[in-house]
């Protein structure tokens, strides 16, 4: 008796683990992110639209790698969120760094920063793409990005949890408690 009820317990477990299944483009809520029909290229260089992330629960941050200041603390936030995650959910919960500065921020240069970052290629996308969409994704998110005269980005120091349809569940600047407050969100935003 107790085999059969730890077999579908065991079951049970193993399907809340797993990220859910893209959306159709029928299927794309209207304000989702993922109505964006861009092409971005990843950290391997490989060619992705946004609705590829869909699926799963995603953080995602806006940052550039050359930056000094604000990107850095996005990522360690980021991290701090990462860990935070149980085991039986890390499947659900991905993580996006879109950059700011696609002229400098190749593939090559990701992949780099990735690295340097120790970022989990399971876990972490690193994405880059034109201007012209960058600055419609980050208009869609909230995210105000200035262009200055030395190469640099000032911009919003924002971290957003996007529901498995591409709609924005939750956003802050900052972590709490160690990063739970993404976490509540995120786990909220599983269905």
């Amino acid at each position: 008796m107790k085999a059969p009820l730890l077999l579908l317990l065991a079951a049970l477990l193993l399907e809340s683990c797993s990220p859910g299944k893209r959306l159709s483009p029928n299927s794309i809520p209207e304000d989702s992110i993922y109505q964006l029909s861009s092409t971005w290229k990843d950290q391997t260089g490989k060619e992705i639209t946004l609705v590829d992330l869909s699926g799963r629960i995603q953080i995602v941050g806006l940052v550039f790698t050359h930056c000094i200041q604000i990107c850095p603390a996005i990522v360690s936030d980021m991290q701090a969120i990462e860990k935070t995650i149980p085991w039986y959910r890390k499947n659900q919960i991905h993580f996006v760094l879109l950059t700011i500065d696609p002229a400098r921020d190749t593939p090559e240069v990701l992949a780099s920063y990735m690295q340097k970052r120790q970022l989990s290629s399971e876990r972490w996308t690193l994405l880059s793409g034109n201007p012209a969409d960058t600055s419609d994704l980050a208009a869609l998110l909230g995210i105000k990005v200035q262009a200055l005269p030395d190469g640099s980005f000032a911009h919003s120091r924002m971290i957003t949890v996007l529901n498995a349809s591409g709609q924005v569940a939750f956003q802050d600047p900052a972590i709490t408690d160690e990063g739970r407050n993404f976490l509540r969100a995120a786990i909220g935003a599983i269905r």
